[in-house]
């Protein structure tokens, strides 16, 4: 319900929610129930904006997951780490939560989670201007998803990769990476992804006077 509510923009009970569960995790002694409601919390003040409250949701998180031995765990809230540190500008900080995350996710073999996380590492590159190493990510990324046959990563990854180019004012590559990554849109039928790359695709013909 937590999450409902979360994902429907109503933080209030979002949080009640998960504070209910919390409590209920805490009476018997649910270390990775507490854990979970720990880094739910600090998903719904990061979406508020809440950044202190949301990093110290995800350390409380992080402590539990590393005293119980949960690497999937462990790597979700260093993810989310990034995140957050990113949002706030500090990208020295958010590459070394993304890395470790990548770190723990190639221990596992989770190629999902690898696949993020080096679209991650790219996005903060490309937010350095390293558009070089951010577009090596990108296409890290991408390779995985191809070989996994994951579309919705795939996709994801096109827009990142015609995001580097647009910002490098590449027009020409990043409409036919914008123009790939839709097609997968609309065959996956994800409507805010198809909505996504329209904006972008406007943006650059925009940028080409194309008006």
């Amino acid at each position: 319900m937590g999450m409902a509510y979360k994902e429907l923009g109503q933080y209030p009970d979002a949080l009640k929610n998960h504070h209910s569960a919390l409590s209920i995790r805490e009476e018997i002694g649910d270390k990775q129930g507490i854990a979970y409601s720990y880094n739910n919390i600090g998903m719904v003040h990061e979406d508020q904006g809440n950044y202190t409250e949301a990093l110290r949701y995800y350390f409380n998180s992080l402590a539990i997951k590393k005293e119980i031995g949960n690497k999937t765990g462990i790597a979700n809230t260093f993810n989310n780490l990034g995140n957050t540190y990113s949002t706030l500008g500090n990208y020295p900080e958010a590459l070394k939560n993304y890395f470790a995350a990548l770190t723990i996710w190639e221990e596992m073999n989770d190629k999902n989670g690898v696949a993020s996380a080096y679209n991650n590492i790219g996005l903060i590159y490309q937010e350095q201007g390293s558009y070089r190493e951010a577009l090596e990510n990108f296409r890290a990324s991408l390779n995985i998803h191809e070989e996994i046959g994951n579309k919705q990563g795939m996709s994801d990854s096109y827009n990142s990769i015609g995001s580097s180019y647009y910002d490098q004012r590449d027009f020409t590559e990043a409409l036919r990476y914008y123009f790939i990554g839709l097609k997968i849109s609309e065959e996956i039928g994800d409507k805010q992804g198809i909505g996504y790359f329209k904006i972008n695709i406007g943006a650059v013909y925009e940028k080409q006077g194309n008006y």
